[in-house]
């Protein structure tokens, strides 16, 4: 017969529960009657953050639109469940409430008609999200550590690697300084929480 070889391999046992997704965080989202300021809250969880370009076109930063996204909006259409008064609407704020490990920015550069957005959005290489979070939290200062840019049905990668940016378009990669990859018409953004 054929001769067994002895297994190297070890299993070890892990629960699954343990894994945790680096990019999974949750988000509180609270609407307010507007008649009996009965607050409805629901926590879910959340991958990345949609952010609409606001401000003036040249002069846009990514704490524009993260304050903008955490900003109370009226609710008109909204039904209150305590005063059953659906005339009254209500407004609603969205807020982080456990941050992630790795925070993920989609930068939304389409208009309502489709067009592109072209301008450039100012953002921070360490950024401190404590005022678009709930409560206090541990750890709200993050590092950029990636930024994803779409140009012309093209996707580039700048990522930083112990301390280098590095710009990466389908087999090409090339060192970049700091000024490079902050200039880059960002579509994605994705910050490190730090230690």
């Amino acid at each position: 017969g054929m001769l067994k070889r002895p297994s190297t391999s070890k299993v070890i046992p892990m629960s699954y529960k343990s894994l945790r997704n680096p990019l999974v965080g949750s988000l509180l989202n609270v609407v307010t009657c507007n008649s009996c300021t009965y607050k409805s809250t629901i926590i879910h969880e959340f991958t990345n953050l949609t952010l609409e370009m606001k401000g003036k076109e040249d002069k846009i930063s990514l704490e524009d639109c993260l304050q903008n996204y955490t900003t109370e909006v009226e609710v008109p259409d909204w039904r209150c469940g305590v005063c059953d008064n659906d005339a009254v609407g209500g407004k609603k704020t969205v807020m982080i409430s456990a941050p992630p490990k790795v925070l993920c920015l989609h930068i939304n550069r389409l208009t309502s008609d489709q067009r592109k957005i072209e301008a450039h959005v100012k953002f921070p290489i360490e950024m401190n999200i404590k005022p678009f979070c709930s409560k206090e939290n541990a750890s709200t200062i993050y590092q950029l550590s990636s930024i994803i840019e779409h140009i012309g049905g093209h996707y580039l990668n700048f990522n930083k690697c112990r301390g280098t940016w590095y710009k990466v378009s389908d087999d090409h990669v090339n060192e970049v300084s700091d000024t490079v990859a902050k200039m880059s018409q960002a579509y994605m953004l994705f910050y490190e929480q730090k230690k």
